[in-house]
């Protein structure tokens, strides 16, 4: 019986281990995520049949990505190649990366400035248009985007020099001696954030060209230069033309509605160094952050705006004025005018929804001293300008302020309005305990009313936070949306 039961178990055992074996294989193969990343050059140099070998990839159930890959980038290729692929992700389902090879930009000769604009452009007017994008390239090369470009790319493609990674960014994917790995579930982000889909894609808009006109009026007026417009548009001038395609423009697509129960969202600065952006989106319908301190760009401006793209966040900005001590109706024009300009330069294929506010919160002794001409011109500058931009125009104002504004009969009645203030605002409170802030308050025995309201300014536990753990937290009795999107 002994000798039975030891033949038994040196028979069963070895099957046992085949069994798991070929077990731990099958969920192994289940496991890995079948993918396939494919180099579709440029605009220019289209490979043949790559619509068919793209296709024969997604009839096969594998994931798909694509590179862009150029011999000499300059500006206008950005726009064009961004166009190139939206024709492909109209005629296929990419949920994978798009990714731009940077070897050849920073390989070549254009300066630091230079570079950093293409690639700068590139992702802007990637994630504008709702498209999970990133860089490609060797490890010295991405780094020297993060060292000397300073630019935080939102994912990368590591070609790897070395058996070990060097690059100090995120990255999803790394390839060495032609082994490629995927860390990530991209798909899986792609999908859960309605990624690569034409429906949110950008247009570009059709200008009509009016008698005033000019090239350099019409470069400054949707802050994109001449040369790009002319080559984009495949002329020499404007003459003799009745419109223009301005590329990538979110224009005056925006309506409101009002709502009963107010929308839930938060405002944001370079303060804000903790940021976890699933939390953000499964706590807000909306962000607001701060594009410039007066004429100073905020430092975490692009890496807010791009992630809230990726992340289908709609949001609008605020510019932190500077206007104190300009107290006289022709230097507040001059000065306005000046940090609008900055704003325009920094809103350039960025995807705004929400109004542009002005931030005006000066010290009762510096407010005081403001004339009615002098806030007039202030409100009517900034209102006319941001609305001829395309956007909604927003005042930020604490209670002290708008009660003083509105003393002076000075109309608002015509700007979105985000007032500072609640029995909550100076209290700390974790988020799951925040309560409605009403639209309407009474202040020094009067009714006052606001389009949204900055009620708590110590919330916890929200997804966002400065240094000490807290962020601001407003509710909008509007919502902005983009038409038919």
């Amino acid at each position: 019986m002994k000798n039975k039961i030891n033949l038994n178990l040196s028979i069963i055992i070895p099957i046992i281990l085949i069994i798991v074996l070929i077990f731990s294989f099958i969920i192994k193969k289940e496991d890995k995520i079948n993918y396939m990343f494919v180099n579709i050059k440029d605009h220019n140099d289209k490979p043949l049949f790559i619509n068919n070998t793209i296709s024969n990839i997604l009839k096969n159930g594998q994931h798909i990505g694509l590179i862009i890959d150029d011999d000499e980038y300059n500006l206008i290729d950005i726009y064009k190649d961004v166009d190139y692929v939206k024709e492909y992700i109209n005629k296929n389902k990419i949920d994978l990366g798009i990714y731009l090879n940077i070897d050849n930009i920073i390989n070549s000769n254009k300066t630091n400035k230079e570079k950093k604009k293409i690639i700068n452009t590139y992702i802007d007017l990637m994630t504008s248009n709702k498209i999970y994008n990133g860089l490609y390239g060797s490890d010295s090369n991405l780094n020297k985007v993060i060292d000397e470009l300073k630019i935080k790319p939102l994912d990368a493609y590591i070609l790897q020099e070395t058996n070990k990674v060097t690059y100090k960014g995120e990255y999803s994917i790394s390839e060495y001696e032609y082994e490629i790995r995927l860390h990530n579930k991209i798909h899986e982000f792609v999908k859960n954030n309605n990624l690569n889909n034409s429906n949110n894609f950008i247009e570009g808009l059709e200008y009509k060209i009016d008698k005033n006109d000019t090239i350099n009026s019409i470069s400054k007026k949707f802050n994109i230069s001449k040369d790009i417009l002319l080559e984009y548009n495949n002329i020499k001038n404007i003459e003799k033309k009745d419109t223009i395609v301005i590329p990538n423009i979110l224009h005056k697509e925006i309506e409101t509605e009002e709502l009963l129960m107010p929308d839930v969202g938060c405002d944001i600065s370079y303060h804000n160094i903790n940021n976890n952006y699933n939390k953000m989106k499964e706590n807000f319908k909306f962000v607001i952050l701060r594009s410039n301190y007066g004429i100073y760009k905020d430092t975490k401006f692009d890496e807010f705006t791009r992630n809230l793209s990726l992340y289908s966040l709609d949001y609008g900005i605020y510019n932190y004025t500077l206007l104190e001590g300009r107290l006289n109706k022709d230097k507040t024009q001059e000065y306005m005018n000046k940090e609008i300009d900055k704003i325009v330069t920094n809103i350039s294929n960025k995807r705004i929804t929400y109004p542009i506010y002005l931030d005006f919160e000066p010290e009762p002794d510096i407010l005081y001293q403001y004339s009615y001409e002098e806030l007039k011109m202030m409100v009517d500058t900034w209102k006319n300008k941001i609305e001829e931009l395309g956007f909604y125009a927003g005042i930020y104002l604490n209670r002290t302020t708008y009660k003083y504004i509105r003393d002076l009969k000075i109309n608002l009645s015509n700007l979105e309005v985000w007032i500072a203030g609640s029995e909550y605002y100076n209290k700390k409170i974790d988020f799951k305990n925040i309560i409605i802030i009403e639209r309407n308050y009474i202040f020094k025995d009067e009714i006052y009313t606001r389009d949204m309201v900055q009620g708590y300014s110590m919330v916890t536990n929200a997804g966002s936070s400065t240094e000490d753990g807290y962020l601001d937290v407003d509710h909008s009795y509007k919502r902005y949306k983009t038409k038919n999107k």
